[in-house]
């Protein structure tokens, strides 16, 4: 979950331990025609210590497809 990690580290946030889960796994073709696996885990993060938000990285095989940090404010979306 490095993505987590990593994103939340952009955003001034602390990854909250032992919260991130698997989500969904499924089939998806890549642009050259091939099945790949994308998985989609869960976590929670928080800004100030005391709140909990949700986040969500979605993988494509190894390659980070997409980053939400859902927040007061709105989505983020790295």
């Amino acid at each position: 979950m490095n993505a987590s990690a990593t994103a939340c580290k952009q955003i001034g946030a602390q990854l909250l331990d032992q919260t991130a889960s698997l989500e969904k796994i499924s089939f998806v073709r890549k642009k050259t025609g091939r099945l790949t696996l994308e998985r989609t885990y869960s976590f929670d993060f928080s800004r100030d210590r005391e709140t909990r938000q949700k986040g969500h990285v979605s993988l494509t095989g190894q390659t980070i497809a997409n980053i939400f940090l859902d927040e007061d404010s709105g989505t983020t979306i790295l």
